[in-house]
């Protein structure tokens, strides 16, 4: 039978047994058409006992986080007594493809052992397991800019950490053997900030000179001296700024860093008979990137969200009614849309079904020492941020990656330098322009003979350059093409063009999050840029679940990720409350009415 027209990971089975870091692994692997079994004790898993419980529900049967990590699971009971756990572990995981474990109060030191046991002797599961051991002790001195971490902060790379591990579990398919990997928190962190560290200025804000939040008539606006610098540098001299505003030094972007206060001076007077929204779409339509802080109640209705049916519908078994829920920011170009299983109720049945796990065997099967992409070959044309260090972890798996430059980066290099360098470690370069003949006949050698290509370029910029999918695929029927554009490939506002503050501001984060102490002004709300890094994390998953689908279809993909949809998922089960406000109500008011006070991740109010 075909595969065609189905999810990317319909078909795998996946136990999840552990903490938050390993529901937020599921509900992601769920996503993706992954049959997934949650492990719960008999009193429920301890996220059904955090946050407000829905307008006419039972406490026991969850509350808000749980109806967002949820969905789309299985519940599997766990055995009352150790006696017990060796029998029904070993019955479980005959019947699975892998299992992902993080800490929790139900999978603890003596779990572990058996799962280490159970695995030694296996030749085909994966097994991704988070280790958080040190999670809780992480000193705040791991800075950003002077701000240090915080506990919010840290909260939200502990949700990158499960999309990553969802990866992982991917990359564990993809090896076809035995495949352990442990993800540990501490390093992921670590990694993470020594990035972020070298973005951070004296603001304590990653790229704070390029990005500042500025009042207009009716709101703020997340306003930026990037893009298109001369529309905006005329229309400042056109409303009486000086000459110097249209000098020809300040096209150089590391110029206008180095004057950026005297801009934003300018901007902030600019910007205040404007209205938010009307000024974001002047702004836009010149490919300068500026965006409203927008309310997160604004979302339910967003058209370019409705045009890409982001939010569908999924009837509730504890409530029998239908909730609305935000699906994966990742579209498969061959796949269907996501169709969940409601969230479950509390687990009674003991035992996944007995048979054997469901993948078929593969020819080109892989001995488990290897590297899980070992072989596969990667053609990357990222920039920024979020496309390099997706393609830096696709090293970390094993692939070979060619980094396509432009002619001419040094410049580039010379603002963003240490984290240019970072992000290149253990890739090939190559110097070639798409658009002129002897750089068009490279980089179309390299791509016909790639497994895949990645860009975050704006949504027209591979086609302008003739590297259509339509003519890839033509090229390189098995090519799987990752875009990972600031609003995805189709919808109104495909060609906006966005950074990470960008995303924030219109998707909500900079409201919830962005105020100042006098409550008289706004600041950018995160001291990371968490679109950037969750949009890694997607796009790598949206890379490795291409490459199994592409394995299991006999044919390439598109994979679109959108880094707008990504930074609306990164909401957590505040995006719950917005699509469902009747069921959240008191929630709903205080997002609306800019007093919500909760945690991003568990949307609960502290």
């Amino acid at each position: 039978m075909s595969f065609v027209g189905r999810l990317p990971l319909a078909g795998v089975r996946v136990l999840e047994w552990g903490g938050y870091e390993a529901a937020v692994a599921g509900r992601v692997l769920a996503g993706l058409g992954a049959a997934v079994w949650m492990v719960e004790e008999s009193t429920g898993h301890p996220l059904r006992h955090v946050g407000p419980c829905a307008a006419g529900a039972a406490r026991d049967t969850g509350g808000l986080a749980f109806s967002f990590w949820g969905v789309g699971k299985s519940a599997l009971a766990l055995p009352r007594n150790d006696a017990e756990l060796v029998p029904w572990l070993r019955a479980n995981w005959s019947s699975v493809d892998g299992l992902i474990t993080s800490a929790g109060p139900h999978f603890g030191t003596t779990h572990k052992r058996l799962v280490e046991d159970m695995v030694a002797k296996s030749v085909r599961h994966f097994w991704v397991h988070i280790d958080t051991t040190r999670m809780s002790s992480l000193p705040c001195e791991v800075a950003i800019g002077a701000n240090g971490l915080g506990e919010r902060t840290l909260s939200a790379l502990r949700f990158i950490l499960g999309v990553r591990a969802a990866a992982s579990c991917v990359a564990g398919l993809l090896s076809e053997a035995g495949y352990f990997e442990e993800l540990r928190a501490q390093d992921f962190v670590q990694e993470l900030t020594d990035l972020i560290g070298s973005l951070t200025g004296s603001g304590g804000h990653y790229w704070d000179k390029g990005f500042q939040c500025l009042p207009t008539r009716d709101g703020w606006v997340n306003a930026s001296i990037l893009g298109n610098w001369d529309s905006l540098a005329y229309a400042l001299y056109e409303a009486g700024a000086g000459a110097w505003i249209v000098a020809e030094s300040l096209r150089d972007v590391y110029t206008r860093y180095s004057r950026a206060d005297a801009i934003f001076d300018l901007l902030r007077t600019w910007c205040q008979p404007w209205r938010a929204v009307p000024l974001t779409r002047w702004a836009q339509v010149r490919r300068i990137p500026f965006a409203a802080v927008r309310c997160p109640t604004k979302l339910s209705t967003d058209p370019q969200l409705r045009a890409r049916r982001f939010f569908f519908d999924c009837s509730s078994l504890t409530l029998g009614s239908v909730l609305r829920y935000p699906r994966l920011p990742i579209v498969f170009s061959r796949a269907a849309h996501p169709e969940l299983a409601p969230v479950p109720e509390l687990p009674s049945a003991q035992f996944i079904a007995q048979g054997q796990a469901s993948l078929p065997e593969c020819t080109d099967h892989r001995g488990a020492s290897g590297a899980a992409l070992q072989g596969v070959k990667v053609v990357d044309f990222t920039h920024a941020l979020s496309g390099p260090l997706m393609t830096s972890w696709l090293v970390g798996y094993g692939a070979e990656v060619v980094k396509v430059d432009p002619p001419g980066l040094a410049r580039t290099r010379q603002v963003h330098g240490e984290i240019f360098s970072a992000l290149r470690r253990g890739k090939a370069t190559i110097e070639a322009s798409p658009e002129a003949d002897s750089g068009r006949a490279k980089v179309l050698d390299l791509i016909s003979n790639a497994d895949l290509l990645a860009d975050n370029l704006s949504a027209r910029v591979m086609p302008n350059w003739g590297l259509s999918y339509r003519f890839l695929k033509n090229l390189n029927p098995r090519l799987v093409q990752v875009r990972m554009t600031a609003f995805g490939l189709t919808g109104p506002l495909r060609h906006w063009i966005a950074y990470a503050p960008t995303l924030h501001a219109w998707s909500g984060h900079t409201w919830l999050f962005g105020r100042r102490a006098n409550g008289s002004s706004r600041g950018e709300g995160w001291p990371i840029p968490f679109a950037d890094l969750l949009g890694a994390a997607f796009g790598l998953l949206g890379s490795l679940a291409g490459l199994f689908y592409t394995r299991r279809a006999g044919a390439g993909t598109l994979v679109d990720v959108s880094q707008y949809e990504c930074a609306v998922f990164g909401l957590g089960p505040i995006g719950m409350v917005v699509a469902n406000p009747d069921l959240w109500p008191q929630c709903f008011r205080a997002i609306r009415d800019g007093t919500f006070r909760g945690n991003i991740l568990w949307g609960v109010q502290e």
